[in-house]
Parts: structure tokens; sequence; C-alpha cells
């Protein structure tokens, strides 16, 4: 049993926020970029991860460079197949041996990645929403690459902000996102250089290598994202030995998103 928490931890990498709450097995969780801990907190998925009746011990915490956790050395340490070293050091310090790993966005890429490291130490995985990937994921690594032109967080902040009253014409604007441009806004340019110069350097692991990986996984996207299209998870879900795909109607669907962790935990109470 892990004790509930919010701290900074030292692990080798360097230091690393973390919170922790719930109770029965666990699960790590691995937030989308741009979406630390504070932000996801004001999504349907930040709700369901702070339900302490969702029968897990939920283990969170900010990437490296989001949130409260100070940014690597450099963009090599903020590439996702790096961060995945993270989260197992992050397991280490916990002293959690065998674990379910979770994802959202960039968050699923660095649990898979994990997963590919120490295979024997995840027992299950809920994915949603996987980010472009291989044949797709030029494009999108071009995308972040261009976001580097803008030069300083406020810039860059209202450059999203835009968008996203693009988006949503009519308004309001989802309070995820509203946290989301507010937490660009205070972020240092250095620290957001080095994110999205590693996220233009990654990608989804080998379909080859992903084929090695038996244990179940749930991937749980939504239907009309470009940045996280429906056919990555189709993919994935092909490359696969155990995978169990559902499409959500939306980033929205907190029911859909319940329904998902339940059936993590019953993979995790009784893997039968």
């Amino acid at each position: 049993m892990i004790e509930p928490r919010d701290e900074l931890i030292d692990l080798p990498s360097g230091p690393l926020r973390v919170r922790v709450r719930g109770h029965g097995p666990a699960v790590v969780w691995c937030h989308g970029i741009f979406f630390p801990i504070e932000v996801d907190d004001h999504s349907a998925l930040g709700r369901v991860l702070s339900d302490d009746a969702l029968g897990l011990t939920v283990v969170r915490f900010d990437a490296r460079g989001h949130g409260k956790s100070p940014a690597g050395p450099d963009a090599t340490a903020h590439r996702w197949d790096v961060m995945a070293r993270d989260v197992l050091e992050l397991c280490d310090e916990l002293g959690l041996e065998d674990v379910a790993l979770g994802g959202i966005s960039m968050g699923a890429a660095v649990a898979l990645h994990a997963a590919l490291l120490a295979p024997a130490r995840v027992r299950a995985m809920l994915l949603f929403a996987p980010p472009t990937a291989w044949e797709t994921r030029v494009t999108e690594q071009a995308r972040y690459r261009t976001l580097l032109d803008f030069g300083t967080p406020e810039r860059l902040a209202q450059h999203v902000d835009d968008d996203m009253r693009q988006l949503f014409p009519a308004g309001p604007i989802p309070p995820a996102l509203v946290a989301m441009v507010a937490a660009l806004a205070a972020s240092t340019w250095s620290a957001l250089e080095r994110v999205i110069e590693g996220a233009a350097e990654s990608d989804l692991p080998p379909k080859v290598a992903l084929s090695c990986l038996g244990l179940p996984v749930l991937l749980r996207p939504w239907r009309d994202d470009p940045g996280h299209p429906l056919g990555t998870a189709q993919a994935l879900a092909s490359a696969l030995p155990a995978a169990d795909l559902k499409v959500l109607d939306s980033f929205d669907d907190e029911p859909g998103m319940r329904q998902a962790f339940a059936r993590l935990r019953d993979l995790l109470v009784d893997p039968a």
C-alpha cells in the first residue's frame, strides 16, 4: 500500500513532482503534453483520476518541464522513450514491483515505451487518445517545430488561445484548455523549448516491438481529433496481441472514461 502524498521526489534522473491518492491496485498515470496535474484537474479525466472511489491507487506525476517538475538538462530528456525511464524510476522509488500503466496522448506513448522496457513489471495498460504515429507522425513533428518560432511563453500561449477560439467559436472554451493556456504563459521558455523539441523527436514504439507485448491493453480513442487520429488506435489494436479497442464519444466522455478504469481495475483484481 502506498501512502497518499503530493511532493517533489528525487529520482536518479532528477526531481519529479508526484501525487498519490486512492486505494486498491496501483496505476501510474502519464499525462499529455502541456497537461500537468493542475491542468488535467480541470478536465473530465482529472475528475475521474481524483475520485477516491475509483478502486485504484492512482500515481500521477508532472512530466519533466511540466507543472511543478523541473525541466531536464536538454531536449533528449524530454523524448518520450527517455521519459519512459522516469516512469520506471518512479516505480522503483515507490516500491512498485508490478503495476498498471496508463496515459493519454504523449502519456500513452510514454507508457508504451515504459512497458517495452520492463514488460514483466506491467500487468495491464489503459491508453486514451494515442497520438499521431509512424507514417502520420512526420507532419505532427513539423508542427511542433513551428511552435519554437514563437520564442516566448506569452506568444505561444496567445497562439494556442487563438486556436482554441477558432475551435470553439460559439464558446465557452473547455476549462482544461483555459488552464492549459494559463500554464503555458506561466512556463519558462527554456522548459517549453525542451518539451517541444523532445516531442518533435518522438514517436510511438515500432509496431514489430509492440507485437511482442502480450499484456492486456485497453485502447480508448475518440473520433474527429486530428492530433489523435482514430487510425493510430486501430493500428495499435492490430499490432498489440491483447488489445481491447472501444471508441469514446469525445474528450469529455466521463462515463466512458469511468467504464474504462472500471475495466482496468477488473483486470488487476481478477485477470481471468
